[in-house]
């Protein structure tokens, strides 16, 4: 199981994890995907992407509101 790479108790990250696969020989696969993304691993980061998801959200007829106003 791939959670089985992944330490307890230390900084491990994605990238940490695709080696660790490969060095084992085990199978990576990806795709391409087409839609915004964002890397959430800083603080600064996190804020962009909530920001832009939130603004997504707001806007009539977009989001999982359904266009409702949402409280502030």
């Amino acid at each position: 199981m791939v959670l089985d790479y992944i330490p307890k108790g230390r900084y491990f990250d994605f990238p940490d994890l695709i080696q660790a696969l490969l060095a084992d020989e085990r199978r990576v696969g990806a795709y391409m995907y087409d839609g915004l993304w964002f890397d959430i691993g800083r603080q600064e980061d996190y804020e962009l992407a909530s920001a832009a998801w939130s603004d997504e959200v707001d806007r009539p007829g977009r989001g999982s509101n359904n266009g409702a106003a949402t409280a502030s």
